[in-house]
């Protein structure tokens, strides 16, 4: 769970209340998770692509 306070001063800069607070934490603690998933999903796509050039090489 996030911790919102540690985001409190900038918020009052911000003027934003509590549910806006969350909202805009929220957000970004999903676009992080979707950015990291999509991450690993290239990783394992790369892998797979380099271990079947590698078959086709070892096939020719």
């Amino acid at each position: 769970m996030l911790n919102y306070q540690d985001y409190d001063v900038d918020f009052r800069e911000l003027e934003l209340n509590e549910n806006e607070q969350k909202v805009v934490l929220d957000y970004f603690n999903q676009l992080g998770e979707i950015l990291f998933n999509n991450n690993i999903d290239k990783l394992i796509e790369n892998e797979l692509e380099e271990k079947t050039k590698k078959e086709s090489r070892k096939a020719s």
